[in-house]
């Protein structure tokens, strides 16, 4: 008896040594795959600042995840979290944000445990952006500042340092704090032009003209704006679409609002716009404003309609909780337009009151005029014979 488990032991050691090297040996294969699809996306995420992946969103949410598991495996963990903060804004640029937040938190907890400033920084980073499209702004701006702050401490990566600077940019001129954003634009500005990509030289010029129609001073805008459609044909998709919105703010805010709606309607009559939920919520919004500044009611009530109607489709699913929230600002933004509705038709019929005042006033002048000329006339001829009858 003893014998036969001898020799069932032997078979086992048998096997196990016959077949591991053979797993090991197809991992092996594997990996070098792995590894080089993996820094085909790290390397296409840092030269395009994440904008490329508006159109490949689809693969590196696929692949995503089965790559990070593989490099969690064999312990390179700088190429872990920068290849997790791909994926996830992979799924948000999808709409996707459930997932999102719980990677988000996931990696921030297995950044946290280990110590890993790196991953904290790139962590960090995807909750900033995760708040910035449920537009929580200011708990954005606060993750990303400190993101930055960890990336500082971990390493002396330059092009990381580039795209989170330009995502604290967005996030303050979304909140016109433009007083901070001013410190960041001015941070930027300090990167020669030969260092940069033409998707970073674009978006340099994005925000440096952004920021300059929010302090009042749209010619230079307008310089900055030139500068960047000048890099036009080397652009993804998504920077296209963000110079678009800038220079839709640009000529608001030169009052030039039919060209506003004409550089809208490029928008979305462009490649897949919405590709970025994001962003093409924002110009939806944009242009319901625009026509609310043109005085186009049914206009702006229609398009504050699909507003509605575009997020409670897209985002119900994803995340019910947020879409109150989603909800309550289109209510808000709709009673705004309807406060700003009123406020105009009252200053309408004021303006009419008044001309209407102005008008009769002045009748009534002119009524008083002629009379007082009539008297007048009237005492020059009594004068006249009187002088007569003397004589």
């Amino acid at each position: 008896m003893k014998k036969i488990v001898g020799h069932l032991i032997v078979l086992s050691l048998l096997c196990l040594i016959n077949v591991n090297p053979a797993r090991a040996w197809d991992a092996d294969r594997r990996q070098p795959q792995s590894y080089e699809l993996q820094q085909k996306y790290i390397h296409s995420f840092r030269q395009n600042a994440g904008f490329i992946h508006t159109e490949r969103n689809d693969s590196i949410a696929l692949l995503g995840d089965s790559l990070t598991t593989v490099l969690d495996s064999i312990g390179k963990y700088d190429e872990y979290f920068e290849l997790k903060r791909v994926v996830i804004r992979s799924h948000i640029l999808r709409g996707e944000t459930r997932i999102a937040v719980a990677q988000s938190d996931m990696m921030y907890s297995k950044a946290q445990a280990m110590n890993h400033k790196f991953g904290m920084a790139m962590s960090l980073s995807a909750i900033g952006e995760v708040y910035s499209h449920m537009n929580r702004l200011e708990e954005a701006g606060t993750s990303l500042e400190e993101a930055l702050k960890q990336l500082k401490d971990s390493s002396d990566n330059q092009i990381l340092t580039k795209i989170l600077l330009m995502q604290l940019v967005d996030n303050l001129l979304h909140l016109k704090n433009i007083g901070k954003a001013k410190l960041y634009i001015e941070r930027i500005n300090e990167y020669l032009s030969e260092d940069l990509s033409p998707v970073e030289q674009a978006l340099f010029y994005n925000y440096n003209a952004y920021y300059c129609i929010q302090a009042g001073v749209p010619d230079e805008a307008d310089n900055y704006l030139k500068e960047a459609w000048k890099l036009e044909p080397m652009l993804p998709v998504g920077i296209i679409r963000h110079l678009l919105i800038t220079e839709a703010a640009y000529y608001e805010s030169k009052e030039e609002y039919e060209k506003a709606l004409d550089v809208y309607d490029r928008f979305f009559k462009g490649k897949a716009p919405q590709s970025n939920r994001g962003l093409y919520i924002d110009a939806m919004r944009n242009k319901a404003e625009l026509y609310v500044m043109m005085v186009k009611e049914q206009e702006a009530f229609k398009q504050f309609a699909n507003v509605y109607a575009y997020v409670k489709s897209v985002f119900n699913k994803n995340y019910p909780k947020e879409i109150d929230r989603l909800c309550t600002r289109f209510q808000a933004d709709r009673l705004k337009f309807m406060n700003e509705h009123r406020r105009t038709l009252s200053n309408r019929y004021y303006v009419t009151g008044i001309a209407v005042c102005v008008l009769v006033l002045f009748y009534l002048i002119f009524l008083s005029w002629k009379k007082i000329f009539k008297l007048k006339e009237s005492k020059r001829k009594q004068e006249e014979m009187r002088r007569k009858a003397e004589n």
